[in-house]
C-alpha cells in the first residue's frame, strides 16, 4: 500500500511532461518552423540560424522529457530476472537508437550474461549513450566496457 502514492505521483508526473510542459515545446518548435519556411528569404542567414538552433532545442528538449517519462515507468513495471547476454544487448540499443556504430566501440566478450532485466537494462543503456552522445556531440570514437 505504501507504493499507491508514488505510484500516483509517477502519474502525475508523466501527465504533467504529456501537457504542461510538451505542449509549449510543440508551439516553440512549430513557430519556429514556419519562421523558416515562411520567411526563409526574408531573413538573414544568421537569423536563420537562430530559428534552426530553436527548433533543434525544442527536439533536444522533448527527447529528454520521453527519456524522463520511460525510465518513471520503470518504477511502475515488474522487474524481471533472466539470463541477458550483455553484448547483444548494447548491439541491440546502437541499432536501434540509429548510433553511429563506426563511433561506438564495445569490447565485450560475446558470451558475457548477467541475470538481470533485459527491458530495463535496455532503457538505461539506452539513455545513458543518448546523454552521452548530446553531450560530447561525439566528435570523436567512444569505447566502453
Amino acid at each position: 500500500m505504501r507504493d499507491q502514492p508514488l505510484k500516483k505521483e509517477i502519474e502525475n508526473l508523466q501527465s504533467s511532461i504529456s501537457h504542461d510542459l510538451r505542449a509549449p515545446i510543440r508551439a516553440i518548435s512549430g513557430y519556429a518552423s514556419i519562421l523558416s519556411d515562411e520567411f526563409k528569404q526574408e531573413m538573414s542567414s544568421e537569423a536563420l540560424n537562430y530559428v534552426h538552433k530553436i527548433i533543434a532545442a525544442s527536439h533536444k528538449l522533448n527527447n529528454r522529457l520521453n527519456g524522463i517519462v520511460e525510465i518513471s515507468r520503470i518504477k511502475q513495471k515488474n522487474i524481471s530476472n533472466k539470463s541477458t547476454n550483455l553484448d547483444a544487448l548494447i548491439k541491440k540499443v546502437i541499432q536501434n537508437e540509429k548510433f553511429p556504430d563506426d563511433k561506438i566501440h564495445h569490447n565485450l566478450d560475446t558470451a558475457f550474461n548477467l541475470n538481470t532485466d533485459g527491458e530495463l537494462l535496455t532503457t538505461l543503456f539506452s539513455e545513458i549513450l543518448k546523454n552521452f552522445i548530446e553531450v560530447t556531440r561525439l566528435n570523436r570514437p567512444i569505447g566502453f566496457l
